[in-house]
């Protein structure tokens, strides 16, 4: 035993005493890399197929995406539009006084005026317009009617009662002549020819003049009244004026205009009266012209305030008897 040794406690101690350790275990051997599977070629030409229904399939089915998306799209806008005019329809227009015109188109959008009348047409009602200026409309007379004549001789009753005649026998002095022809031409219609309507006393005769003589006369009925009216371009120097009733008026008037001027010929009916004069009388037998060589003289049946024509025949009679003084 070494030196080292003597004296030195020999036997083990169990403190020091140490187990073996084992050595670490190996590494496990790599895993061999397994060879790739060869596909047969026919495997590989149905999976390309596969592939490229595959990729039709998602290409398909992203453009019926969009497709269905921009649909979806649209029909969302025109529902908005279509919400956005059902707002429109049901708002109400502004209507600040009530009358059931809007605003915009009520002419006193303050003032309640359901009929808007605007009497001046200034586009203003009338209950808000303080200038209603406009004129009030012409209404038309109604049309003029003959008066009644019950016999139908031509005279109406009331000319009847000028001439003394009978208004309920056409032929009074049984002469075989209509009463109203004798006193167109101005016979006498109680008796027999050679009498006339002067001798009757019914009528006289009416003269306008001047300080020469010059003028003219007419027949008119006795119970008329006659007025001379100044006319300085008259050969007497004035117009005649007589007067029927307080409804009815004949004029008698000269004029040294041109006849067309007057007058269209071709709208009124060429006469000669009973004294040989040239004229021309109206379609409604109230107006007529006798033609001189030196002016014209106009025949008027005025009537007003009423809607009658009760002397037609005494008016054509006091034509008839119509007559230059030399």
């Amino acid at each position: 035993m070494p030196k080292a040794f003597i004296g030195r406690n020999t036997e083990p101690s169990k403190k020091q005493e140490k187990k073996p350790v084992p050595p670490p275990a190996p590494p496990p051997p790599p895993k061999p890399t397994p060879k790739p599977k060869q596909t047969p070629p026919s495997q590989k030409k149905g999976n390309r197929g596969l592939v490229i229904i595959l990729a039709s399939g998602l290409v398909f089915v992203g453009l019926m995406s969009a497709f269905g998306y921009f649909a979806v799209k649209s029909i969302e806008n025109i529902e908005e539009e279509n919400e956005e005019e059902k707002v429109t329809v049901i708002t109400e227009p502004e209507d600040e006084d009530e009358d059931g015109i809007p605003d915009d188109e009520d002419n006193c959008p303050e003032d309640a005026n359901e009929d808007q009348e605007d009497m001046d047409d200034d586009g203003l009602g009338d209950v808000c317009d303080d200038t209603n200026d406009r004129e009030p409309e012409e209404v038309p007379e109604p049309e003029l009617t003959p008066g009644d004549d019950t016999d139908s001789d031509g005279l109406t009753d009331i000319e009847e009662l000028l001439y003394g005649t009978d208004a309920r026998n056409p032929d009074t002095d049984g002469d075989s002549f209509l009463d109203g022809n004798e006193v167109y031409h101005r016979y006498d219609p109680l008796g027999f020819s050679p009498s006339t309507l002067l001798d009757t006393g019914s009528v006289t005769v009416v003269n306008v003049v001047n300080s020469f003589g010059e003028g003219f006369y007419v027949y008119a009925p006795m119970s008329w009244s006659s007025e001379n009216l100044e006319n300085p371009d008259s050969p007497a120097g004035a117009d005649l004026q007589l007067n029927a009733d307080r409804y009815s008026s004949i004029f008698v008037t000269y004029s040294t205009a041109a006849p067309d001027d007057l007058f269209d010929a071709d709208e009124l009916l060429a006469t000669e009266t009973k004294e040989g004069y040239s004229g021309f009388v109206g379609n409604d037998e109230r107006e007529a012209y006798i033609v001189l060589e030196d002016g014209v003289y106009i025949f008027t049946y005025e009537i007003e305030g009423s809607y009658t024509i009760e002397y037609l025949q005494t008016f054509l009679m006091l034509l008839n008897s119509f007559h230059l003084l030399p």
